[in-house]
């Protein structure tokens, strides 16, 4: 574990910040990130994608993006070793196809291509859901027919349904 990166401190505090936000307790998790940060600590992608996940969980899209945009500044850059992930992104399409709001889910499914993320086969579910729920029905089919031709392919796992 250490030799990954990972401290039992910060193994810890993804415990904690993982069982805060499933239980809507998002404010109190990102507590335990600012005090961490104060005492030179730092966490992963897997924090942030934890915490995003739980603001969309909440319907506090708002938040989940604002998190977003302050990795940079909370020293989730590249040059630290990672960046917004396809988790990061799958979080919030997934917030804003919950929240019926089709135009910024596919706002941040261009973010994913802009930044050089591969979508994986769980962003596509999320955005062939969406458009389904939006009644478009034509968008859901041709996205369905072009993942089905070019990839990614679907495994066991992202062929059931996110359940809440």
């Amino acid at each position: 574990m250490i030799k990954k990166g990972v401290t039992p401190e910060t193994f810890v505090h993804n415990v904690l910040i993982n069982g805060l936000s499933k239980q809507g307790r998002v404010p109190d998790a990102l507590r335990i990130i600012y005090h961490a940060l104060e005492r030179g600590i730092r966490h992963g992608i897997f924090t942030y994608n934890t915490l995003i996940d739980g603001w969309c969980r909440l319907e506090q899209l708002e938040y989940g993006i604002k998190l977003y945009t302050q990795m940079g500044k909370l020293d989730v850059l590249p040059d630290r070793g990672f960046a917004p992930d396809v988790v990061t992104y799958c979080n919030l399409i997934d917030g804003f196809c919950e929240k019926r709001n089709l135009t910024a889910g596919l706002s941040i499914f261009k973010l994913v291509l802009k930044n050089g993320v591969y979508p994986d086969i769980a962003v596509y579910i999320v955005l062939i859901s969406m458009f389904f729920k939006e009644g478009r029905v034509k968008n859901a089919l041709e996205l369905f027919r072009q993942v089905s031709e070019v990839g990614p392919k679907p495994d066991t796992v992202t062929m059931i349904p996110r359940t809440q």
